[in-house]
C-alpha cells in the first residue's frame, strides 16, 4: 500500500495522483511501453512513418490441395511477406478446411 494514502496531512488530489502513479508502475515497470504508447500516436500524424519503404512482395503463386483449397506460395525461396491469406512456402496435399468454406476454424491434414 502506497504511503501517501496514510498520510492526513497531504491534500486528498495529491494521493489520489500518488495512488494512480503507483498502480501505474505496478502494472508497467518497464515505462518505456507507456511512453510507446504516447510517441507512436504523434510520430504518425506527424507523417514520421510516410517515408518508410513498403512491405516486400514476392511473386506468387497458387498450389491446389487435394481438398480444393487454393494457397499462394513463392514462386523461389520460402518468404510469403504480404502474400494473401491462405499463404505458406510449404504447401502440403494433404490440407484442408476444418469448417466448409471458412477459414475461420483453421485447418487440419
Amino acid at each position: 500500500m502506497p504511503v501517501a494514502l496514510w498520510l492526513p496531512s497531504i491534500h486528498r488530489i495529491a494521493r489520489v495522483l500518488l495512488l494512480v502513479a503507483f498502480c501505474a508502475g505496478a502494472e508497467m515497470p518497464n515505462a518505456s511501453y507507456l511512453i510507446a504508447l504516447v510517441q507512436l500516436p504523434a510520430q504518425v500524424v506527424s507523417g514520421q512513418f510516410a517515408d518508410l519503404p513498403d512491405t516486400p512482395r514476392e511473386p506468387l503463386t497458387t498450389f491446389t490441395t487435394a481438398s480444393g483449397i487454393q494457397v499462394y506460395m513463392p514462386v523461389e525461396g520460402d518468404q510469403i511477406c504480404d502474400a494473401p491469406l491462405p499463404a505458406t512456402p510449404y504447401p502440403n496435399p494433404a490440407l484442408r478446411l476444418r469448417c466448409p468454406d471458412s477459414l475461420e476454424c483453421g485447418f487440419a491434414v
